[in-house]
């Protein structure tokens, strides 16, 4: 899943089902920024950094199926 790529009704609903960290570390990786550098861009742990990331895609994917977009 790509934040670029999403077609314009999942965007929409990750920013109304998203944390703002959820949303903030998701656009980093998609942006091509591993753990490490969203860790130091956001001044949290690689751990952290990756555990948005993964609940933010489990999210909004989640999300999508609840509202049939996926």
């Amino acid at each position: 899943m790509s934040w670029q790529t999403l077609p314009p009704q999942l965007r929409e609903l990750a920013l109304t089902v998203l944390t703002a960290k959820q949303l903030e570390a998701l656009k980093l990786w998609d942006a091509g920024s591993g753990y490490r550098r969203i860790a130091v861009q956001l001044d949290i742990s690689p751990s952290t950094a990756r555990d948005r990331v993964q609940n933010a895609v489990r999210k909004l994917e989640r999300a999508a199926r609840e509202k049939g977009l996926a």
